[in-house]
């Protein structure tokens, strides 16, 4: 996460991204990525993927992101696999940016979470202005250059309603995936919005699965994994190595600041200009 900074003001931000911006050092960049290459050799793996992930709003930190991805193919040994993604809010893409993303063979998740009037009620810039046009223009970029994307999309009691339009609007667009994430109370998020109905999730979402098809994009949500066996619910056992913009290492990317309720258990260390720290009782205790 190089920033905690964002030029929008999301209702329901669970990282309460653009309040006390703090934004990660160079020096620390290059100590995460080294420390990543180590703990690959260490496990005799030779693919790796960087995620340049929320907190804040990466593209905002244009220069270091670019600068990032240099200095990870500098460093990358011979014969292995260097694969990104991004995870954005799209209103800051451009033609050079894309084309950058599509050299790279970037693959991109862009939030958003509506139509014009959900999107612009839930996720608008932080003057308040609404970002739906911005955001179709950044996926219409995508779109264009023929960048791997796909859409996630916050569902509230606000935009319930509008679902099954948007996703519709999606695929006329030309996105071929998005991801129905119903909300959860964190951040911003703890009060002030609607909670979804669930019986009319189900309904419409059971729908999208018969109709999406047609349509020619994939829909996905939370419950798809219901029937998959496992003991967890996600890679927050110790796999996930994220970096968060004060340096802290979190296992998990949404628990992303110190003085969150669930830091104590999921910050398993801290990276510094010296090195990096993690604490392997945490970890083991995780897993």
């Amino acid at each position: 996460s190089l920033t905690s900074g964002c030029n929008l003001a999301c209702r329901y931000c669970y990282a309460r991204a653009g309040e006390n911006t703090r934004r990660l050092s160079w020096k620390m960049v290059e100590v995460s990525i080294n420390q990543l290459y180590q703990y690959a050799k260490e496990k005799e793996e030779n693919e790796v993927e960087i995620t340049f992930h929320g907190t804040g709003e990466a593209t905002v930190e244009w220069r270091t992101l670019v600068k990032t991805v240099q200095y990870a193919l500098q460093k990358l040994p011979v014969n292995w696999k260097l694969y990104f993604s991004l995870v954005t809010n799209g209103v800051l893409l451009s033609e050079e940016k894309v084309q950058f993303l599509k050299q790279h063979e970037f693959s991109i998740t862009v939030s958003m979470d509506g139509l014009e009037r959900g999107q612009n009620l839930q996720r608008p810039f932080r003057n308040g202005s609404g970002t739906f046009h911005a955001v179709v223009e950044g996926i219409r970029l995508l779109v264009k250059h023929e960048v791997e994307f796909g859409v996630r999309t916050t569902i509230t009691g606000e935009n319930q309603g509008e679902m099954v339009e948007f996703v519709k609007f999606c695929s006329e667009l030309g996105c071929k995936a998005v991801y129905l994430v119903p909300y959860s109370r964190a951040g911003r998020g703890e009060e002030g919005i609607a909670s979804v109905d669930p019986e009319l999730f189900i309904q419409d979402y059971t729908y999208l699965l018969e109709q999406s098809e047609e349509w020619g994009i994939k829909v996905r949500t939370l419950s798809d994994d219901v029937g998959r066996v496992s003991a967890g619910f996600c890679d927050a056992d110790g796999s996930i190595f994220a970096v968060m913009p004060d340096g802290h290492v979190s296992s998990c990317t949404r628990v992303t600041r110190a003085d969150e309720a669930l830091a104590e258990m999921f910050f398993v260390g801290e990276v510094s200009e010296d090195g990096v720290f993690v604490d392997p009782e945490k970890v083991s205790i995780l897993r």
